[in-house]
């Protein structure tokens, strides 16, 4: 990172918390849930810098990482003597493990994460118009990224079949739905923040959502559903 970029935030999100295991009722017991290992956890970064006096915003930065990838270098805390710290260089453990992406990501309300969900609102998809508004969600489950690579599209826009069975297309007009798998690396380009190119390639499966809402809203994700919420407590629930 560039010695005049100020970091101005930093924080991690990761629904739902983890229940330890004295506290889990053995009734209650879920049939599905997400392992530890397996939740994603978003960083939110908003970088700064000062330029003739004045303070200028980057666009905010988010980076992906599984909690396992995290995990895996805790027992190198052990080993550090009090007081000092440990440097784990990025070439050693991020490119194939973390996702970087640039862009106007609020924190607050308009976006959520849940297991291996992230979600969030397209801020400039609300003009008060009542127009369609834009949902858009990466899903970092890894299953869900290697059945998709299994089946192959068909060429005429409305089913294809591979040896998995029938396969649902990539837009699908009627509910308003896309989705694309991305696998190949993103780029932060050096210049902005850092020094260095920054390769990151963690794969994920992408789906956006087009709703008709005549008013703001902030959203709340589990496994299934979307819940879109209003200041006035309206409640919409909708799936991806």
């Amino acid at each position: 990172m560039h010695k005049y970029v100020r970091m101005a935030g930093f924080f991690g999100l990761s629904e739902p918390p983890p229940i330890p295991q004295s506290l889990r009722n053995p009734r209650g017991f879920r049939p599905f849930h997400f392992a530890p290992d397996d939740r994603i956890i978003c960083f939110y970064l908003d970088f700064w810098h000062v330029a003739n006096g004045d303070h200028i915003l980057h666009p905010h930065a988010l980076m992906f990482t599984h909690s396992s990838t995290l995990s895996n270098y805790a027992k190198y805390l052990s080993v550090v003597p009090d007081g000092q710290s440990r440097r784990i260089p990025w070439e050693a453990w991020g490119p194939s493990n973390a996702r970087w992406m640039e862009g106007n990501f609020d924190s607050s309300y308009y976006s959520y994460v849940h297991g291996s969900r992230f979600a969030y609102k397209l801020p400039s998809s609300y003009d008060d118009t009542g127009e369609t508004q834009i949902i858009r969600m990466f899903d970092f489950n890894p299953y869900a990224v290697r059945h998709s690579a299994k089946v192959v599209p068909a060429e005429n826009g409305e089913e294809g079949t591979d040896a998995d069975g029938l396969r649902a297309y990539e837009e699908d007009m009627t509910s308003g739905i896309t989705h694309r798998d991305v696998t190949s690396p993103s780029v932060v380009s050096a210049g902005s923040f850092f020094v260095d190119d920054v390769h990151s390639s963690l794969p994920y499966r992408e789906v956006a959502r087009a709703v008709q809402y005549a008013e703001d809203f902030s959203i709340l994700i589990d496994e299934a559903n979307i819940i879109l919420l209003t200041e006035d407590h309206t409640m919409r629930v909708h799936t991806m």
